[in-house]
C-alpha cells in the first residue's frame, strides 16, 4: 500500500431479497414482489427495468457490491484505475479472505480525492458545529452531520474522524429534522410531518482495559497541564 491505509465495506444492505428493499410493497402475487425486486435491481446497478440483462428473480447473481477506502494515500495516486481495483481484488482482498481470490469483477469506478482530509488542531473540539445546528427552537429544519460534527447527547463512539461516526450522524440529522418537523407542524395546527425515524444501534461498551487507560488518562491530565492545548 505504498504507507497508506485502507477500510473495506461489503454493502450487503444495497442487495435486494425476493421481496425488494422493503418488507411490505402492498403487493399480493409473487410474480408482483418479483418484478419489483427486479426493477430495485436494476436501479442498483444502473440499468433499465426491462433491460434483458436483469433475469427475473435472479438479480442476486450479480453478486456483491464492493466499497474501498484508501487514506494518507498520495503514494498510489499514481496508480491507474485498472492498477487499483488490481491491487485491491488480486493482493488485498484474497489475503484477508481466501474466497475473493476466486471473486470477478463485473464493474468498478475509482475517484481520487487528493488533500481532502480534514485536519483539526488539539482543543477545536468545542469549534465544530453541532448536529442541532443553530439549535431547534432558531433553525428547526438545518441540521448538520458529517464525522466533524458535536452530536451532543447523540453522540456515537469516538469522537473522532471516521465513516462509522459520519453515517450515524447522517442518520441523527436525520432522524432530529423529522422531529423538528413534527414540532412544527402541531405547533402551526398543519398536517402531521410522516416519516420513520432509523434506528442507530448503541456501541458496544469500552473493554475494562481501555477503560481504565481512560480512568488512569483522565487522573494523570487533572492534575498535569495540557500546555499543548489551548
Amino acid at each position: 500500500l505504498r504507507g497508506a491505509g485502507g477500510t473495506v465495506f461489503m454493502l450487503d444492505q444495497l442487495q435486494v431479497s425476493d421481496q425488494g428493499y422493503t418488507k411490505d410493497y402492498g403487493l399480493t402475487t409473487d410474480e408482483e414482489r418479483i418484478a419489483e425486486a427486479d426493477a430495485d435491481a436494476a436501479a442498483l446497478w444502473g440499468l433499465e427495468p426491462d433491460d434483458p440483462s436483469c433475469y427475473p428473480g435472479h438479480h442476486k447473481d450479480r453478486g456483491s457490491v464492493l466499497a474501498c477506502d484508501f487514506y494518507n494515500s498520495n503514494a498510489l495516486m499514481s496508480l491507474s484505475d485498472e492498477d487499483v481495483v488490481k491491487t485491491l481484488t488480486e493482493k488485498l482482498l484474497p489475503e484477508a479472505v481466501g474466497e475473493f481470490k476466486d471473486a470477478k469483477v463485473l464493474d468498478s469506478w475509482v475517484q481520487r480525492y487528493p488533500g481532502a482530509v480534514s485536519w483539526f488542531s488539539p482543543g477545536s473540539y468545542t469549534s465544530r458545529p453541532p448536529l442541532q445546528g443553530a439549535g431547534p427552537d432558531k433553525l428547526p429544519n438545518l441540521k448538520c452531520a458529517g464525522d466533524w460534527v458535536r452530536m451532543g447527547e447523540r453522540e456515537h463512539g469516538a469522537k473522532g474522524l471516521c465513516q462509522e461516526r459520519a453515517y450515524v450522524s447522517g442518520l441523527e440529522a436525520a432522524n432530529a429534522l423529522l422531529d423538528s418537523m413534527r414540532l412544527d407542524s402541531m405547533s402551526s395546527g398543519g398536517a402531521t410531518a410522516t416519516g420513520t425515524k432509523h434506528n442507530v444501534i448503541p456501541v458496544r461498551e469500552d473493554e475494562p482495559q481501555v477503560k481504565i487507560g481512560q480512568e488512569v488518562s483522565r487522573n494523570v491530565f487533572s492534575v498535569v497541564p495540557r500546555f499543548w492545548v489551548r
